[in-house]
């Protein structure tokens, strides 16, 4: 890749660091990506949206704390970025454990096939299910 070869020339040059990471970040190598983000977020020339694409990095990663805190810095510094302050937002939804608010019990009229598409119809549930007969 021409941008790694640049990079092996000049390790520190904000331009190539962006570049690369930007590339494997467009290229799906999340890894390789959050790599040169990493590098580059801490350079005073790097400019303000690869403080964005750093945090969206860190949440595909699984580290959601820490791409809040990137993203509240982005936020910090593009107040006017709508998209990222409603994500920002929704990170505390984002970081909530889904199991911790359901509870799960065994009803009556549980089956050993599967019951499926639970839906509301005027006062009824209607579902569907693999059942041979209607019950």
């Amino acid at each position: 890749m021409l941008y790694e070869s640049l990079f092996r020339e000049d390790t520190r040059n904000p331009k190539y660091i962006q570049r690369l990471g930007y590339s494997y970040y467009k290229m799906l190598n999340y890894r390789k990506a959050l790599i040169y983000y990493s590098q580059l977020v801490q350079l005073k020339e790097h400019q303000v949206s690869d403080l964005y694409d750093y945090s969206q990095l860190l949440k595909i990663d699984g580290r959601p704390e820490l791409a809040k805190v990137w993203l509240e810095q982005y936020v910090e510094q593009s107040p006017g970025d709508l998209k990222a302050k409603k994500q920002l937002e929704g990170m505390d939804l984002y970081n909530m454990d889904p199991v911790k608010n359901i509870s799960v019990k065994n009803m009556a009229g549980n089956t050993s096939v599967s019951d499926m598409c639970v839906n509301y119809y005027n006062d009824h549930i209607i579902y569907s299910s693999a059942r041979d007969s209607v019950a």
